[in-house]
């Protein structure tokens, strides 16, 4: 029988954060994913094909944002490789920042304010694909992770597709909840991710090392 353990658990709330943090981005900073590449490519697209200027610029800060989050959080902890509170403290830093503003001022999608935090956010999810890949398993990017789920269940390893699967309904959950708070309760949905993401860093420890070679 398929339980989630602690380490699951905490993976979980990391995949509800992205969702929920690229919900915020696409709702109050820009109409444009952060942790969503392909997606943000094609956004990229259509705003060359329009030309549509907005649509530019957020991917224009997006895209490079991420690429800064992966880069910075790599970088800072590439001589720990299997540190994941620290990198973990410093993303909820940021996500903090996000929260406070969103909080503290009146944001308008492609505002200067929205673009900033949207760097912002772009670094944080970069930062969570590097702890995700420290912890193996997928929070932000999901179309590889439903490839292996389905792969996976297809060729009767059900206990490796099933954590695969949920933390595809995490995110969705994630999204979700943080689209209905945006809509009837608004200054609590800058919070959800904020608290998504404590609860990761209450759960998830470092991953045990890899057995030396005999």
């Amino acid at each position: 029988m398929f339980r989630i353990g602690r380490q699951h658990a905490g993976t979980l709330a990391l995949a509800g954060c992205s969702g929920a943090i690229d919900l915020l981005a696409i709702t109050a900073l820009s109409g444009t994913f952060v942790s969503v590449i392909t997606g943000n490519l094609v956004i990229f697209g259509y705003g060359l094909g329009q030309p549509e200027p907005s649509r530019l610029i957020a991917v224009g800060i997006a895209v490079p944002a991420f690429a800064l989050g992966v880069l910075l959080w790599f970088g800072l902890w590439r001589s720990r490789p299997a540190a994941v509170r620290g990198p973990l403290l410093a993303e909820f830093g940021l996500v903090a920042v996000l929260a406070v503003v969103l909080l503290a001022v009146e944001v308008h999608p492609n505002d200067a304010v929205a673009r900033i935090l949207l760097g912002v956010a772009g670094v944080a999810m970069g930062a969570q694909s590097v702890i995700a890949n420290r912890l193996k398993i997928s929070t932000t990017y999901m179309t590889g992770n439903l490839t292996n789920a389905l792969t996976d269940l297809l060729t009767g390893r059900r206990a490796q597709a099933i954590p695969a699967f949920l933390q595809l309904v995490a995110l969705l959950a994630g999204a979700a909840v943080a689209a209905a708070l945006y809509v009837h309760l608004r200054w609590a949905a800058p919070l959800l991710p904020l608290l998504l993401l404590a609860t990761a860093i209450g759960l998830i420890r470092a991953p045990a090392p890899a057995p030396a070679p005999v």
